[in-house]
């Protein structure tokens, strides 16, 4: 039986991956990294289990439009991925788990519209408490709309990036709604020019009827799903006691209330923070069913005293 194989020149495939060099983006993800010769490093990052300037992707080119190779996903280990480079600019990856999301390219220097608003920025939760919502309203809406953060929580010394998109200009006003409800603002930011956005409560008020002086939204903004009253977080962390382990998102809250009752008054209060924040920023694929040999271990450093 005869076998063919298709050879490509080394040249030809480092000059097929080269067209990848530059700045790129995840909406979906919301990290992004540099590209050259195919390695890439992280220039934002989505998981306490990789860092900034650390090499999270390796592509070789397949074909001048398809490539393959390695990333990093939120647990911090490789896993095989596949990517194409479509007519739209834009790369689609596939990989192992099952994942699949889009890279875009981004910075200076490369091909835009002459139109490109870019007001992607990086809320930053430097108070004392944690943050449950996060309302993001252009100057001409007449109210605050929706919570973006959903049934995320962004823990105190951590960040996050939005992306309000291009279609509503450049100024936008900002509200946090913290865990004990106090609100903190911030008005007319020009988003086109702020690349962070600091939040530290030290201006937050209690709500009132005037604290938006535009109308109130015809509806209330959607709560996130918050822990469920049966849990007081008193009672230590049990996969398949208290806690259903399969859920992600029912063990980070409950991890959340556990925190607030009990562990930030212990020695390990920062540490079940960072428990907390590998649990919730792991990618839904790489957490799968909850393997309690997994999380138990990162719900027991809340239980410690």
């Amino acid at each position: 039986m005869a076998m063919f194989f298709l050879m490509v020149p080394i040249g030809n495939a480092q000059d097929a991956v080269d067209v990848l060099d530059g700045n790129w983006y995840s909406t979906q993800w919301k990290y992004g990294y540099v590209l050259k010769n195919g390695i890439g490093t992280a220039t934002s990052t989505n998981s306490p289990n990789f860092k900034v300037g650390q090499n999270i992707i390796q592509l070789t080119a397949t074909s001048p439009t398809t490539f393959a190779g390695r990333q990093v996903y939120t647990d911090g280990k490789f896993y095989n991925v596949q990517a194409t480079l479509q007519a739209d600019g834009r790369l689609y990856f596939e990989g192992e788990k099952n994942v699949k999301w889009v890279m875009e390219r981004v910075g200076s220097g490369l091909p835009t519209p002459a139109n490109f608003i870019d007001t992607r920025f990086t809320l930053v939760n430097r108070g004392t408490e944690p943050i449950f919502k996060v309302f993001i309203s252009p100057l001409q809406s007449t109210g605050w709309g929706q919570d973006i953060l959903g049934e995320e929580v962004l823990m105190q010394g951590y960040e996050q990036v939005f992306n309000p998109g291009s279609a509503r200009g450049c100024s936008f006003d900002l509200r946090v709604e913290y865990q004990s409800r106090l609100v903190e603002e911030k008005r007319n930011l020009n988003l086109c020019q702020l690349d962070r956005v600091d939040f530290d409560g030290r201006s937050a008020t209690v709500p009132t009827a005037q604290a938006n002086p535009r109308p109130a939204p015809s509806a209330p903004p959607a709560a996130a799903p918050r822990p469920a009253a049966s849990y007081d977080g008193t009672s230590p962390l049990r996969c398949g006691g208290n806690v259903n382990c399969r859920i992600q998102s029912e063990v980070v809250q409950k991890m959340q209330m556990r925190w607030g009752a009990f562990s930030r008054s212990t020695h390990y209060g920062s540490a079940c923070l960072k428990a907390i924040q590998t649990v919730r920023t792991m990618h839904p694929a790489a957490y799968g069913n909850g393997d309690p040999g997994f999380v138990q271990p990162q719900m027991d450093v809340c239980n410690l005293r």
